[in-house]
Order: C-alpha cells, then sequence, then structure tokens
C-alpha cells in the first residue's frame, strides 16, 4: 500500500474513533489501526532511509564536483605552463616558426602589456573609480598605456612589457 492511500485510511478510521463501536468492531478498529500504523511506520523508515542515501549521494557529488575542478585547474595551468615553455624555447633559438605535418606553430608578438607595482604613486588622471564594487579609484591601465604610447615614457608605479609572445597553433 501506498504511504497516500495509508493516510487515507488512517484519516477515515480517525474518524470513526468518535462513534461507538460494539467489541467487536472495536477489536477490528484496533486491529485495522494497528496494522496500518505498522505499514505507516515502515514506510516512513523507508523514506527516511531513502532521504538519508540522497543525502550522501549529494556529499559524494560535491566531493567529485571539487575533485574535478581541481583536476581542470591543474590541467589548465599545466597546458599554460607548456605553451609558455614552447614559447621561450622558440625566442631563445630564434624560431619563429616550426612546421611539423600536422600543424604549423608560429610566435605571434602580443600586444604592450602595463602593470601597475604602486597605484598610490599613480597621477589622478591615471586613477578611475570602478563602477559598483570598490570604494576607492583602481588604475586605468588602458589610459596608463595610452600615455606611454604618447610619450614613451614609463609612468611612476608602473613597468612595461613591451617584448611578449603568444602561440599561434594552426
Amino acid at each position: 500500500m501506498k504511504l497516500l492511500e495509508i493516510t487515507k485510511e488512517l484519516t477515515l478510521l480517525h474518524e470513526l474513533i468518535g462513534e461507538e463501536l460494539t467489541e467487536d468492531q472495536q477489536a477490528q478498529f484496533d486491529e485495522i489501526s494497528n496494522a496500518l500504523t505498522a505499514q505507516l511506520e515502515s514506510k516512513a523508515s523507508n523514506i527516511v532511509q531513502y532521504a538519508n542515501s540522497l543525502t550522501t549521494d549529494v556529499k559524494q557529488i560535491d566531493e567529485e564536483i571539487k575533485r574535478l575542478q581541481d583536476l581542470k585547474k591543474f590541467k589548465k595551468k599545466k597546458a599554460e605552463e607548456l605553451k609558455d615553455f614552447l614559447v621561450y624555447a622558440m625566442e631563445r633559438s630564434n624560431q619563429d616558426e616550426i612546421r611539423t605535418p600536422t600543424m604549423t606553430i608560429k610566435l605571434k608578438k602580443l600586444p604592450t602589456k602595463i602593470t601597475v607595482i604602486d597605484s598610490t604613486e599613480l597621477n589622478e588622471k591615471f586613477l578611475r573609480v570602478p563602477k559598483p564594487k570598490a570604494p576607492e579609484p583602481e588604475p586605468d591601465k588602458k589610459a596608463l598605456l595610452d600615455e606611454y604610447k604618447k610619450t614613451d615614457v614609463v609612468p611612476a608605479g608602473c613597468r612595461i612589457e613591451t617584448d611578449r609572445h603568444g602561440l599561434n597553433i594552426r
């Protein structure tokens, strides 16, 4: 019998409690009530066990998600390190291009990058207030880079990287 059916039967039985019953009817009532209560207890026990099983599954899934995220992070970092190593090797050996039967690997010039070392040394015109989040101004790297390109002078508190390379793999 399903839990909903057991609940309906017990509800009907409890509605009969107020009525006067003969001894035989009372014995039948008690027998049915006890049987339904036992079924309800069994169903309740099974439901709780199944819910606990699902909770355990959820914990295992969370652990597996964390493991996979860590694995993804590791593999992403390893791939970047390998590409950086290849760029280094190609630069050191003066190779701009490597051709293989399956692919062509070329060094490509990356845009100039600016790294702000100390934002307190920056001129105010190079600071911008970010949209909703941070209360203090943050460096405006685009304005700093534009200024560097115009004047060819590294702004105070900055470092310029011009000889950056990446890979173009086809």
